[in-house]
């Protein structure tokens, strides 16, 4: 005897997933998040590419997370030093 086929039903949206959906609904929002979106993924582009980083050489996610932390920062110092560079250029 067969059971009966028991249909699949997309689990409910969190409130913080249905507030995300209405906020994105504006044109106004996504055209930010667009402008996002090329700010954001610049620096995680630089960190690929510059410092080879595409998959962590570590185990565990303290350690996941320190190596991050190190190339973070390093992003952040190369782009302090330019911006320093540019300025002392400008004066």
């Amino acid at each position: 005897m067969r059971s009966a086929a028991v249909r699949w039903r997309a689990p409910e949206e969190s409130p913080v997933v249905s507030a995300f959906r209405r906020k994105m609904a504006s044109e106004e929002a996504q055209a930010q998040y667009r402008r996002r979106g090329r700010v954001v993924e610049f620096c995680h582009a630089w960190i690929k590419s510059k410092l080879g980083l595409r998959q962590f050489h570590v185990r565990g996610l303290v350690k996941v997370q320190m190596e991050m932390l190190w190339a973070c920062l390093t992003y952040n110092l190369q782009h302090w030093i330019r911006l320093r560079k540019l300025e002392a250029a400008a004066s």
